[in-house]
C-alpha cells in the first residue's frame, strides 16, 4: 500500500510541475511525448517478453516521466545553445533515457533498480554546469522516491547518537534562523532548501554498494564528457571566439562556474587515472583529465588552477606515504607545468597585489559591518545586498572608496569572493562557530581514513577533493552554485564506505513519527517549490521585454524586437502579491512604471510595505514625485531621506 501511495503522490507531483507554465511550451511537449512515446513501448516489451516485475516496470515509467522533467527544466537555461531547437538538450535527455533502460535490463531485482534508476533520472541536474533553481523539484523528488522503500515496515533509521550530529543540528537551525532575517527570505529559503537537498545527494552516495559506486563514477565522467562535447562542438562553429584570459563570461557560463566545475573533474578523473588498472579505462580517464584541465585553462579562474594543483601534491604526498614509485613524479611535473603556463602565458597572475589588496577591502567591509550591525546572526544569504546600504561608518571607513569604485565599475554588489566571509556576514557568530567546529571535525575524520589506508580500493582518495575545495573557497565561493555542490557531496558519499558496525546500531523507527516528519517536510518543501515554480514561471514571461538589474531589479528593454507591440495592462492581483512576494512586486512596478498605469502607486505603497530594500523605494518615489508638479516642493526631503537610506550614492548620483 505504502508503494503505491508514494508512486501515485511522486507521479502527480511530477506531471503537475511538468505541465507547469514556461517560456518553451512546444520543447515541453516535444519531450513528454517521446517521454510517453518510449515509455509505452518498452514497458510492453517488458512485460510481455522480458517478464519483468509490474513493480519494476511501474518504477521504469515513472523514472522516464522524471527524465522528460528534469530535461524540462534544464533546457529552460540552455546557456550554449550549441543547436537549434535545443537539440543538445534533446540529445543529452535520450542518451539518459538509453541509459536508464540499460540499467533496468541489467538489474534483477526492483529495490535495486529504484536504488540507482532514480539517480539516473536526476543525474543531469545534479552534474551538469548549466544548472539552475528549477531543478529543484526533480532532484527531490527522485532523491526522496529512491530514498524510501516498498513498504513502510521496511524502512529503518540510522540511530545517531553524537556530538557531530547535534553540532550539525544547531548549525542547520541557526542557518535557518539567519535566513528568514534576510532581505530576500523567499530567495534564501530556495538555497538553504537546496543546500539541505544536498545533504540527501550525500546520503545516496554513502549507502550505495561498492559496485554501485563505481557506476556512479562512471556516470559522472559520462556527463562531463558530454557538456564538454558541446563545449567543443560551439568553439568550432564560433569562429570569432578569441582565447582571452580576462573574460568574465564564458558565452552565458560565468567563468567562475566553468572553473570551478572542471577542477571538481579534473580531481576526479586524476583519481580514476591512478585507480583504473585496464589500459582503456586509464585512456578514458587520461581524456577526461585533459579536457578538464583545457576549459580549466579557458576559464582562467586562479583559485580553481590552485586547487587542481594543491589535489596533485595532496596525491603525490599520499602515493610516496604508500609507496614510491617513478611513475607518480607526474603528478608533480604536471602541476609545476600549470604553473609555469599560467605564470608565463596568461596576463593574470597567480598572486596579484592589486586584486588581494581589493579583496581585502571587500572582506574588511563585510567584518566590520558585520560586527557593528548584527553580530550573532548576521543577516541571512546574500548579506551584500543589506550591507550596502546599512555602512553607517562611512567617515572613518579605509574600504568606502574601494567599494564605491567596484559598485560603480560592476554595477553590482560587493561580494566577498569568500565563502568563510560570506557565511559570516549570512550567519553570524553564532553560525561561524558551528561551522568552524563542524569543519575541524571534518578535516580530522579525513585526515585519520587518508592516514589509516585500510580501503582497498583506494576510494578514499577522492575526500582530498574536499581539503582543497576549502582551499579554493578562501577566495571564491562557489559551493552557493549547486552543480558545484551537489557533485561534491556525491563524490564525498561515494569516498565513504559505512562501517560494518553499523548494521548493528540501525533501528525501526516507529510509523507515526516518521509519517509525521515524512509529511511536514513534503508539505514544506512542495509549498516553496510550488512558489518558487509560479513565481518564475510568470517572471519568464516578461524576461524579454523587462531584464534584470541588479540595483533595479527590473528594466524595461526598449530594444528588444518585440518592444513595438502592445503590451498587457497591468492589473492588480492581491494573491499573487501575497504567494509570489518580492520579485514579483518588483517586476509589475516596472512594468506599471513604463506603461504610466495607475497601478504604480499601488506597487510602488507595497514597495515600502512588503520589501525591505528602501533606498529603492525611496528613489521611485522620488522619481514619481518629480513627475508631478504639485509635488515639487517634497523632493528636497525626499532626497535627504534617499540620502540616509543610499550612503554609497547609488540612486543618490541619479538624482541631479
Amino acid at each position: 500500500m505504502f508503494y503505491y501511495t508514494k508512486y501515485c503522490f511522486t507521479l502527480l507531483s511530477i506531471l503537475y510541475f511538468f505541465f507547469s507554465p514556461t517560456s518553451h511550451p512546444i520543447f515541453q511537449f516535444e519531450i513528454f511525448g517521446v517521454t510517453l512515446t518510449v515509455a509505452f513501448v518498452f514497458s510492453i516489451y517488458a512485460y510481455f517478453y522480458l517478464k519483468s516485475d509490474p513493480k519494476k516496470i511501474l518504477d521504469l515509467i515513472l523514472f522516464l516521466v522524471l527524465l522528460g522533467l528534469s530535461a524540462v527544466k534544464w533546457g529552460e537555461y540552455d546557456p550554449l545553445r550549441v543547436l537549434p531547437e535545443k537539440a543538445s538538450v534533446k540529445m543529452t535527455f535520450l542518451f539518459w533515457a538509453v541509459l536508464l533502460i540499460y540499467h533496468f535490463k541489467k538489474t534483477r531485482t526492483s529495490e535495486s533498480f529504484t536504488k540507482l534508476g532514480s539517480i539516473i533520472a536526476i543525474f543531469p541536474n545534479i552534474a551538469l554546469t548549466a544548472y539552475n533553481p528549477n531543478a529543484i523539484v526533480p532532484v527531490c523528488l527522485g532523491l526522496g522516491y529512491g530514498l524510501l522503500p516498498k513498504e513502510l515496515s521496511q524502512f529503518h533509521f540510522p540511530k545517531i547518537r553524537s556530538k557531530t550530529f547535534l553540532i550539525l543540528t544547531l548549525f542547520i537551525l541557526s542557518a535557518f534562523i539567519s535566513t528568514l532575517r534576510g532581505l530576500d527570505s523567499e530567495n534564501g529559503l530556495l538555497q538553504f532548501y537546496l543546500f539541505l537537498i544536498g545533504g540527501l545527494v550525500l546520503i545516496r552516495g554513502y549507502y550505495l554498494n561498492p559496485e554501485e559506486k563505481e557506476k556512479v563514477l562512471s556516470w559522472l565522467g559520462y556527463i562531463y564528457y558530454i557538456q564538454c562535447l558541446f563545449f567543443i562542438l560551439k568553439l568550432s562553429l564560433d569562429t570569432g571566439f578569441e582565447f582571452n584570459f580576462n573574460r568574465s563570461s564564458f558565452y552565458h557560463l560565468p567563468v567562475s562556474l566553468l572553473g570551478a566545475n572542471s577542477a571538481i573533474f579534473a580531481c576526479l578523473f586524476l583519481v580514476q587515472l591512478i585507480r583504473k588498472q585496464a589500459i582503456m579505462e586509464k585512456i578514458y580517464n587520461a581524456f577526461g583529465l585533459g579536457i578538464a584541465l583545457l576549459f580549466l585553462g579557458i576559464s582562467s579562474s586562479r583559485s580553481s588552477i590552485l586547487m587542481f594543483i594543491c589535489f596533485a601534491i595532496f596525491v603525490f604526498g599520499i602515493l610516496v606515504r604508500k609507496k614510491f614509485k617513478l611513475n607518480h613524479l607526474f603528478l608533480l611535473i604536471l602541476a609545476v607545468l600549470i604553473l609555469i603556463f599560467f605564470n608565463q602565458f596568461n596576463d593574470k597572475k597567480l598572486i596579484n597585489l592589486d586584486s588581494i589588496n581589493i579583496r581585502l577591502m571587500i572582506w574588511k567591509f563585510h567584518i566590520t559591518n558585520t560586527l557593528h550591525i548584527s553580530p550573532l546572526f548576521g543577516f541571512g544569504l546574500f548579506p551584500e545586498s543589506q550591507l550596502l546600504f546599512l555602512d553607517t561608518n562611512l567617515d572613518s571607513s579605509s574600504h568606502y572608496q574601494t567599494i564605491l569604485d567596484y559598485v560603480n565599475e560592476f554595477k553590482s554588489f560587493p561580494l566577498a569572493h569568500s565563502l568563510f566571509i560570506q557565511l559570516f556576514s549570512s550567519l553570524g557568530i553564532a553560525g561561524i562557530i558551528l561551522l568552524a567546529i563542524l569543519l575541524s571535525l571534518w578535516i580530522k575524520k579525513v585526515f585519520s581514513i587518508v592516514l589509516s589506508q585500510n580501503e582497498k580500493t583506494n576510494r578514499y582518495v577522492l575526500l582530498g577533493i574536499s581539503l582543497v575545495w576549502l582551499v579554493h573557497e578562501i577566495f571564491d565561493f562557489n559551493s552557493f552554485e549547486i552543480p558545484n555542490l551537489y557533485a561534491m557531496l556525491l563524490i564525498l558519499g561515494i569516498a565513504l564506505d559505512p562501517k560494518d558496525k553499523e548494521e548493528t546500531r540501525i533501528e525501526p523507527i516507529e510509523k507515526k513519527i516518521f509519517l509525521i516528519l515524512l509529511i511536514g517536510f513534503t508539505s514544506l518543501f512542495f509549498y516553496k517549490s510550488l512558489q518558487w515554480n509560479e513565481t518564475e514561471s510568470y517572471i519568464r514571461k516578461w524576461t524579454k521585454l523587462y531584464k534584470t538589474s541588479n540595483f533595479e531589479f527590473f528594466q524595461y528593454n526598449s530594444k528588444n524586437k518585440f518592444a513595438h507591440l502592445p503590451e498587457e495592462p497591468v492589473e492588480i492581483e492581491t494573491w499573487r502579491e501575497y504567494f509570489l512576494g518580492e520579485k514579483y512586486i518588483h517586476l509589475q512596478m516596472a512594468r506599471a512604471k513604463h506603461q504610466k498605469s495607475p497601478a504604480y502607486s499601488h506597487y510602488l505603497t507595497l514597495c515600502f510595505n512588503k520589501t525591505n530594500q528602501k533606498a529603492f523605494c525611496y528613489s521611485e518615489l522620488y522619481d514619481l514625485l518629480k513627475e508631478e508638479k504639485d509635488n515639487q516642493r517634497l523632493l528636497p526631503f525626499i532626497k535627504a531621506i534617499l540620502s540616509i537610506h543610499d550612503p554609497y550614492k547609488i540612486y543618490l548620483s541619479q538624482k541631479q
